[in-house]
């Protein structure tokens, strides 16, 4: 649910440690990242829910290339879900 929380326009330290800043990159270089997320206004959020990552191999595949291919965009994340007992919890969460 946290990473579903866009009421905060900023990265997140979990983005720093993915990949997103470029080595050599200082925490002043990582706080105006902060300011220009917080400038931007709003952020989105995309979850995929794979309940069988077998058959779906190709979908989440594709998934991936596009991510990788919008990853420039500070104010996008994408997550893909394919545990299934999470999926169940989150579909039982949801009215």
């Amino acid at each position: 649910m946290n990473f579903l929380d866009n009421s905060m326009s900023t990265i997140y330290e979990r983005d720093y440690s993915g990949g997103l800043l470029k080595s050599g990159m200082t925490f002043d270089d990582e706080k105006r990242m902060d300011d220009f997320a917080r400038a931007i206004g709003f952020n989105t959020r995309v979850v995929a829910f794979y309940y069988d990552k077998e058959e779906y191999a190709e979908e989440i595949k594709l998934l991936k290339d596009v991510g990788l291919f919008l990853s420039n965009r500070y104010n996008l994340r994408i997550a893909i879900v394919t545990d299934q007992k999470l999926i169940t919890k989150m579909k039982k969460s949801q009215p």
